[in-house]
Order: C-alpha cells, then sequence, then structure tokens
C-alpha cells in the first residue's frame, strides 16, 4: 500500500514537467503541408516578411546588372568629347572593365578612332587578356607606327602570353620602340629584358652551344641590347643602370666590354629582329598616320 503524501508528491512531479515537455516547441505538431510555401510563412510573420523584402531588395540593386554595365548613361546628344572623357577617367581610376565599355560607347559616335581603340587595348592588357589586346593593338598599327608608346605597350603585351611565338614579336616590337627613341632608359631596359627572355629560352630549349649560328644571334642580341643601355646609361650619368647593366654583361662573359664588337654589331644587323621603322617598309601611309604627342604609356 503506497503512502498517500507520496502518490501526491508523485502526481504534482510528473503534472509540472508534462506541462514543461508540452510548452517545448517541437512538441507542436504542424500541419506538414502548412509551409510548403514560403509565402505562407511570410504572411504569417510579418517581421521576417520586412527583413525578406528588404534583402531581396539590397541583393537586386548589387546584382541586376554586372560591373561593365554600372557606366554613367549616355544621354541622346551627350558629345563625344564628354563620353571619351569619362573612358579616360576609368582608365585613370583602374576599372578597366567600366572603361572598355565607355570608349566602345564613344566609338559609335566617332567609328574607328585610333585613340579609344589604343585604350581599349591597354585595358586588354591590364584585364589579362592578351590575345584580344593584340587584336586591337594591330587595328591601330598604322596610326601610331611611329609612336614608341604604341610599341612598348604592343612589347609587354607580347611578352605576357608566354609562347616562343609571341616572345619573337615582342622581340621585334621593343626594338621599333627603340628605333623611335634610342636614349629612353625604359626602353632600353625593356629591350634588354626581352632579348635576355629569348636567350634563356633558347639555353633551357636547345643547351649551350658557342659554335652554332642560332646560339651566337641570341648571344648577340642580348649582348648588344645590354650594352646599349649601358652607353646611354653612362652618358645620362644613371648609376642605377650602369650597374645592372655592367653585372649583365659580367654575367655573360663580358665583363669591361662596354661597346658592341663588329660581329656582333654584323650578326644584330643581320638579324629578323631589327626592323627600322621607315615609310619604305609600309608604303605610303602618311594620310593614315596620326601622331599622337601625349599617347598614354603602358606601365
Amino acid at each position: 500500500m503506497y503512502n498517500k503524501d507520496k502518490i501526491i508528491k508523485a502526481s504534482i512531479i510528473v503534472g509540472f514537467v508534462l506541462l514543461f515537455l508540452l510548452s517545448m516547441p517541437f512538441f507542436i505538431i504542424e500541419n506538414p503541408e502548412k509551409y510548403h510555401n514560403p509565402n505562407d510563412v511570410l504572411k504569417e510573420h510579418p517581421a521576417v516578411q520586412q527583413e525578406y523584402t528588404e534583402n531581396t531588395a539590397t541583393n537586386a540593386a548589387t546584382t541586376s546588372q554586372p560591373a561593365a554595365q554600372n557606366i554613367p548613361s549616355v544621354q541622346t546628344g551627350t558629345s563625344y568629347a564628354q563620353i571619351h572623357q569619362y573612358a579616360i577617367n576609368y582608365y585613370n581610376n583602374r576599372a578597366y572593365d567600366k572603361a572598355v565599355a565607355m570608349f566602345q560607347e564613344a566609338l559609335k559616335i566617332k567609328p574607328n578612332q585610333p585613340i579609344d581603340m589604343y585604350y581599349i587595348a591597354l585595358c586588354q592588357t591590364k584585364m589579362g587578356e592578351f590575345e584580344k589586346a593584340e587584336k586591337s593593338y594591330e587595328s591601330v598599327h598604322y596610326s601610331y607606327i611611329n609612336e614608341k608608346s604604341y610599341w612598348y605597350a604592343r612589347a609587354l603585351n607580347a611578352e605576357k602570353l608566354q609562347e616562343d611565338y609571341y616572345l619573337q614579336k615582342a622581340q621585334i616590337y621593343i626594338n621599333n620602340a627603340y628605333n623611335c627613341d634610342k636614349s629612353d632608359l625604359k626602353i632600353l631596359d625593356k629591350r634588354a629584358a626581352i632579348f635576355q627572355q629569348a636567350y634563356n629560352n633558347y639555353i633551357r630549349d636547345y643547351g649551350r652551344h658557342p659554335e652554332t649560328i642560332e646560339y651566337k644571334k641570341y648571344s648577340s642580341l642580348v649582348t648588344t641590347a645590354y650594352a646599349d643601355l649601358l652607353n646611354e646609361a653612362q652618358a645620362q650619368g644613371n648609376e642605377g643602370y650602369v650597374r645592372m647593366a655592367s653585372a649583365s654583361l659580367a654575367a655573360m662573359g663580358l665583363e669591361g666590354k662596354k661597346q658592341r664588337t663588329s660581329s656582333a654589331q654584323e650578326n644584330f644587323n643581320n638579324s629578323e629582329i631589327n626592323i627600322p621603322i621607315t615609310q619604305q617598309n609600309i608604303g605610303d601611309t602618311s594620310a593614315d598616320i596620326q601622331l599622337i604627342e601625349n599617347l598614354p604609356v603602358m606601365q
């Protein structure tokens, strides 16, 4: 026979336990079909609906258009000069995708405008679209054929493609830049670096065989390039370039040699890389050539 008080106490405890358990949310059995549609939840919970609406509006505003399309709307009647300046501002702020979009808008007003097409090429190089950039540079070839900045930018782009075919092109392009201005140390430095890379690639693929004609050609090109850089750096009193060029010549086994030898000069002149820019090379294109004094330079 159980004690009456113990039974009462036990009943009270069980009652409290059941009350607690029944108050827990996981014991509330909902109709499984009730919230099959998310909109049903939103209808019964206004606070959730408001938050959902605000987040949806924010996400739509930030993702509805790709970055390149977030450009100022071009109103009817906007001048070419204004659109071109918008594009320049984007370029200077390194917003290259937006700059391309705006330069393309400018080209709708003045089709085939060389400066806009050249800027598009610069942007493509900056964005890593090197093959597209090569085609864009080619499209303005005759407009800037005598511009060192054009050839310098094109050489940098070809170099980035990291293929022997384009490295050969890079050598031609940088040598054309050199022919435009033989006193520009930045061009002389890049010229030596590109010829050095071509020489290194040849050694990598075929080994070091000084008796072969090909080895002599690559060796002569790179040593001549460093000698040109050294001579010009000395003439301008630029000690940094003097030390660098001297060290490079020393590494090539030509320490103390500051002037190119007659054999190196002969090999250089006979090389396919040495392509001077003259009207005789390209025919009479004076009507197509537009020299731009402040043509932007690829950094």
